[in-house]
């Protein structure tokens, strides 16, 4: 049985596009893809209890969605801060904690980000150098 999950993200499921707040229908085999396992790992379904919403399919248009782009108003991407040299799992979470969006992250100044602890100034420099 499938199970239905709202998402937080826009993105790419099975060839199929869905906006940010789309009920789409998650069967086993769709569970198990690492596309959806790092959608479930970053907190970016949330099962529905009661569905209250239609799935939105978005039709596919000639223009390539960059799923590693980080968006303002979007929650921090785990994988982002974990692709940078010398950030763990454990000082992705730090971060996350303190700053909790794209945008809070990219007000933030390099002395704020490198009080997070563990974080050198050099680490800092370079979190705001990819956003």
């Amino acid at each position: 049985m499938a199970d239905k999950y709202k998402l937080k993200v826009r993105t790419r499921i099975d060839g199929k596009s869905y906006a940010s707040g789309s009920v789409v229908e998650l069967d086993e085999r769709l569970k198990q893809t690492q596309q959806v396992k790092d959608l479930f790992e970053n907190d970016y379904l949330k099962l529905v209890e009661e569905d209250t919403s239609e799935e939105q399919e978005i039709e596919d248009v000639d223009v390539e969605f960059d799923t590693n782009k980080v968006m303002d108003s979007e929650p921090i991407d785990k994988s982002f801060l974990t692709s940078i040299p010398g950030i763990g799992s454990f000082y992705a979470d730090k971060v996350i904690e303190k700053f909790e969006s794209v945008e809070a992250l990219k007000e933030a100044s390099v002395e704020e980000i490198a009080k997070v602890q563990g974080l050198s100034k050099s680490l800092a420099e370079e979190i705001k150098e990819k956003l």
